[in-house]
């Protein structure tokens, strides 16, 4: 499947940090690397990170940081670009409420909305 060229990358935002968002990120990018390609994850390095280990038997798909939302555009496609948009998280209990997830949550969203205002992204898409 020929994919359009984007012009500004998408920001996919984790959501709950102790909830399944970030697995399931993690999980696209390793099934469906071209799919993915011009994404990148506004949200927290660390937390990305420790999904992708979740979800990989072995290593494979190292998770990237970046610097810019543009620079996502030039990551290669077995790679998961994260940007730290929030304060670096704690390390979360997987499964449980946790008020500081909630906070981390949105955190990221409200710096995709403003980012994509500010014309730095074309789209925002949010895990559960």
């Amino acid at each position: 499947m020929n994919l359009p060229e984007l012009t500004s990358p998408i920001a996919i935002t984790p959501g709950d940090p102790c909830g399944i968002g970030p697995e399931i990120i993690a999980k696209a990018w390793c099934t469906a690397p071209e799919m993915t390609q011009g994404c990148f994850v506004a949200g927290d390095v660390g937390l990305m990170r420790r999904a992708m280990a979740l979800v990989q038997k072995t290593p494979g798909f190292p998770v990237c940081e970046i610097e810019s939302p543009a620079q996502a555009l030039a990551v290669p496609p077995r790679c998961l670009p994260v940007l730290q948009v929030v304060p670096v998280a704690p390390n979360l209990p997987w499964g449980q409420l946790d008020a500081r997830a909630g906070r981390l949550a949105g955190e990221a969203v409200l710096w995709a909305t403003r980012a994509a205002l500010r014309s730095e992204i074309s789209a925002v898409v949010t895990a559960p």
